[in-house]
């Protein structure tokens, strides 16, 4: 006799627990993904802020001053908490530390642009300013081109800087140099934006970072990071990095920071100094805990194996078609 195929049975599908702990997994990754918000803003190109000088891109809110160079940073959310900043004189001084010319920042009449991009915010303040002796009469002695941007990246995965940092970038150019042996002082202010709120701190006067923290907790709620060079531009040749001396003198609702500029920086027809602000991270980004991204990526991947082992077992099991021999 001849043999012939036959189903003994209908022909299984997967195992009903198995798929009970997929589905589960899969509605949890879901739940979670649609309560998100979407972490990436979709930022217009060179947009005004909403409301007056102010700005937040989810983590860090600046607040600007109209008339002169100066931002208050705090973490989004935090109230009455914030350090200011600012620019407040530019001093020459000879080989030897002496004041040569001074160009205080006071009487400049500053011009306020929005130069943001797609990626990044930035309030660009720039004045042309005059120049007078240091000592004895305010003798004119020429002038100086001076502009202070402030940066902070516009959205979660922006190329730019973190998030949670705010970029101070001061450029003195068209300088009159009185002698070419002479250096540069960048004199910075720097102060809680509530006295009563916070304290600064910094580590030694020399150092490259200052603290402001809660007066309630002592915890640190900002943090002002200088950098241990400047960008300089010579008469002829490329841009080059010259060293910078910081010198912070502090009490714990002002301080005033002097940022000594290489040697020979009348040799240079352009400085570009750059300073951060920055905030600790918060616990959520754009309204989600951050603990979260990462159960996220867990329960994701435990899906994908969940569902990967599944299909193995299903492909592996033994097929339900039998072949049975039929009597003589």
């Amino acid at each position: 006799m001849t043999s012939r195929g036959d189903f003994d049975q209908p022909r299984r599908g997967p195992c009903p627990q198995l798929a009970a702990v997929v589905l589960s997994l899969a509605v949890a990754v879901a739940l979670v993904l649609v309560g998100a918000p979407a972490v990436r803003a979709s930022p217009t190109a060179g947009a005004w802020p909403a409301s007056s000088l102010q700005w937040n891109n989810s983590v860090v809110l600046c607040n600007f001053d109209l008339m002169t160079p100066s931002v208050a940073v705090s973490a989004l959310g935090v109230s009455g908490s914030g350090l200011s900043s600012g620019i407040s004189q530019l001093t020459e001084v000879s080989p030897a530390g002496a004041p040569v010319a001074v160009a205080s920042m006071a009487n400049a009449s500053w011009n306020v642009t929005n130069a943001s991009t797609p990626d990044t915010f930035d309030l660009a303040y720039q004045a042309h300013v005059s120049l007078v002796a240091a000592s004895g009469p305010p003798t004119p002695l020429g002038s100086a081109a001076v502009r202070v941007d402030y940066t902070l990246a516009a959205y979660a995965d922006s190329p730019s800087d973190n998030l949670s940092s705010v970029a101070a970038v001061f450029q003195v150019s068209q300088w009159s140099w009185q002698n070419s042996g002479d250096r540069l002082v960048i004199t910075l202010p720097l102060w809680p934006t509530f006295a009563r709120a916070e304290y600064l701190s910094t580590q030694s006067p020399g150092g490259l970072e200052v603290t402001s923290s809660s007066n309630a907790t002592g915890a640190p709620r900002e943090y002002f990071h200088l950098a241990p060079s400047a960008t300089a531009t010579p008469v002829s040749g490329a841009p080059m990095s010259v060293g910078v001396s910081p010198s912070v003198s502090l009490a714990p609702s002002f301080a005033t920071i002097t940022l000594t500029v290489g040697t020979q920086a009348g040799s240079f027809t352009s400085l570009s100094y750059t300073a951060h602000v920055t905030v600790p991270l918060p616990s959520t980004l754009a309204g989600l805990p951050l603990y979260d991204y990462p159960l996220v990526a867990g329960a994701a991947a435990a899906l994908s194996i969940a569902v990967a082992v599944g299909t193995r077992r299903v492909r592996q099991r033994p097929s339900d078609l039998k072949f049975v021999e039929e009597e003589p």
